[in-house]
């Protein structure tokens, strides 16, 4: 079987990128389709939120981007959960980025997988 993710909306790509990602990993580090969006939002971001791209005004535009607006408090709790699932890390300042494979895919134009059953039938 294969499968090949491609969208001419950046956003929709890196969410059904992260999504497909999602579905082979472990259960306890898989990503619910809300935190794939959340994520997909911080990616998809314009490029001078690059380097710190969970700041103040990072986050604010992400929570505008949803309607209604999401509250700080969720935001919180989804991006915590996202580092606990291994998307995401902070460093030693305490800032917050992204871990070094989520980071590949913000350069990542097109995302394909091949599944392949070898047993003999």
């Amino acid at each position: 079987m294969k499968m090949n993710v491609s969208s001419d909306n950046t956003k929709e790509f890196l969410f059904n990128t992260l999504r497909v990602i999602g579905l082979f990993s472990p259960e306890d580090k898989s990503i619910s389709d809300t935190e794939a969006d959340l994520l997909a939002r911080f990616m998809s971001l314009p490029d001078t939120h690059r380097f710190y791209p969970f700041s103040y005004k990072a986050r604010k535009l992400v929570s505008e981007s949803y309607t209604p607006k999401m509250t700080k408090q969720n935001l919180s709790l989804k991006v915590n959960s996202l580092i606990s699932k291994g998307y995401l890390y902070r460093d030693e300042d305490n800032f917050i980025d992204y871990t070094p494979t989520i980071k590949k895919l913000l350069n990542t134009k097109e995302f394909n997988v091949t599944l392949l059953n070898r047993a003999a039938d």
